[in-house]
C-alpha cells in the first residue's frame, strides 16, 4: 500500500482518541484515501511532520548501513557444549528438574534444550556461572543476565560455550546491550506513549549476553560502542516526541 501510487493520506491525527473517543492507539490514526483515477506520489514512508520528511529524503534508504545491519539478538550468541556435560554429568537432570520445579507435567527437555543459554541459566545451572572475575579471566566469558530481577555479570569457562554461528558474531568486539523488551512503553507521552529503553551496557570483547538482552555493535574499539550508545539514546527520544 505504501508504494502504491494511486494512495495518499489525506488526513492524520497523532491523539487517535480525536477519531476514537477513550481509545489509545500508537502512532495514531491515518485517514487514506484510494483514487484509481489520479496518481500521487508513493506514501513511502509516512511521517507526517513535514520538517522531518523532508530531512529523511535526503538521507536514501541503505539496509546495509542501518543498526538493524550490526543487531545481534533472539537466542543467545553462546551455547553450552559437549565438554560440559563430560565435566558436569548431572546438567541434564538439573536442568529438566529446575524446569519440572515450576511446571511439574514437562517429562523430559525439548530438542538440544539442555545446550542453550537461557534467561534462567544462572538460576537453573549456578554451578558453571562464577560470581567474581576469576584470576585468568582470558579462559572466560562474560556473561550478562539477570538475577532476583537485577542485572549482574557472571564468568563460565570457554571450553564450555560455543558459538552459534561461526561466521557472524560480536562476541570477540565491543558493543552495546540494551533490553530485547521497551519497558514501561505506553505509560508516559501524549498523544503517542514513549517507547522507555532500559539502560544500555557498553561490553567488551568476550562479554556476550542472556537472551533477555540484544547486543548492537561489531566495533573494534569502546569510543564506537560508546558513540553508538549515544546514538541509540538520543534516536529514542526524538523518536518519542517526533
Amino acid at each position: 500500500m505504501l508504494a502504491d501510487s494511486h494512495v495518499k493520506v489525506i488526513e492524520y491525527f497523532a491523539n487517535s482518541s480525536e477519531v476514537f473517543s477513550n481509545t489509545n492507539i500508537n502512532g495514531g490514526v491515518a485517514i487514506v484515501y484510494r483514487d484509481s483515477s489520479k496518481t500521487f506520489a508513493p506514501i513511502g514512508n509516512f511521517i507526517p511532520n513535514d520538517i522531518l520528511r523532508q530531512l529523511s529524503q535526503r538521507f536514501p534508504k541503505d539496509e546495509s548501513t542501518t543498526i538493524a545491519s550490526i543487531c545481534f539478538g533472539g537466542r543467545s550468541d553462546l551455547k553450552f557444549n559437549d565438554t560440559l556435560f563430560v565435566d558436569y554429568p548431572d546438567t541434564r537432570r538439573i536442568i529438566l528438574e529446575s524446569i519440572q520445579a515450576k511446571h511439574p507435567t514437562i517429562k523430559a527437555l525439548g530438542p538440544n534444550e539442555e545446550y542453550e543459554i537461557k534467561s534462567s541459566s544462572f538460576e537453573r545451572t549456578p554451578f558453571v556461572f562464577y560470581d567474581n572475575e576469576p584470576d585468568r579471566p582470558e579462559d572466560y566469558y562474560k556473561i550478562l543476565g539477570l538475577e532476583g530481577g537485577k542485572r549482574v555479570f557472571k564468568w563460565v569457562k570457554k571450553k564450555y560455550l560455543s558459538p552459534r554461528f561461526p561466521e557472524r558474531n560480536n562476541i570477540g568486539k565491543y558493543k552495546v546491550f540494551i533490553s530485547n523488551a521497551d519497558g514501561a512503553a505506553g505509560q508516559i507521552g501524549k498523544p503517542i506513549p514513549a517507547r522507555i529503553l532500559g539502560k544500555a551496557v557498553i561490553a567488551e570483547p568476550d562479554t556476550s549476553s542472556i537472551p533477555t538482552f540484544m547486543s548492537i555493535g561489531c566495533f573494534d574499539t569502546k569510543d564506537e560502542a560508546l558513540n553508538t550508545e549515544k546514538y541509540i539514546l538520543h534516536y529514542s527520544i526524538f523518536d518519542s516526541i517526533a
